[in-house]
């Protein structure tokens, strides 16, 4: 873990886990994060100090990627001719298709 919000490195392991279900024409993500304590007495007692800042932080780094990529299969749907100028090359001929198959 490296953030400019913690003065030091941490080291330590973490399992992350994605479930996701869809529901009345929407998805539903859950992220579970279960954290294993470092290598040293001190180390596991800053990663349990730390962890509320954490997993703030994550959680707000990750609700704002998902209303990212919500923005984004947005424009993609709803706005294709908004993206074409923005992209091309294969990235270009992967999104025709795309919009191809979804529309």
């Amino acid at each position: 873990m490296h953030n400019w919000h913690i003065p030091l490195s941490l080291k330590g392991k973490a399992l992350f886990l994605i479930k996701h279900t869809y529901e009345h024409e929407k998805v539903s993500v859950t992220l579970s994060i279960y954290g294993e304590g470092g290598d040293t007495v001190v180390t596991r007692l800053l990663l349990k100090a730390v962890s509320p800042l954490l997993t703030y932080y994550i959680n707000r780094r990750v609700t704002r990627n998902l209303a990212d990529f919500e923005k984004i299969i947005d424009d993609i749907i709803h706005r294709p001719a908004k993206i074409r100028p923005r992209i091309s090359g294969q990235f270009l001929m992967e999104f025709e298709r795309l919009v191809k198959t979804s529309g």
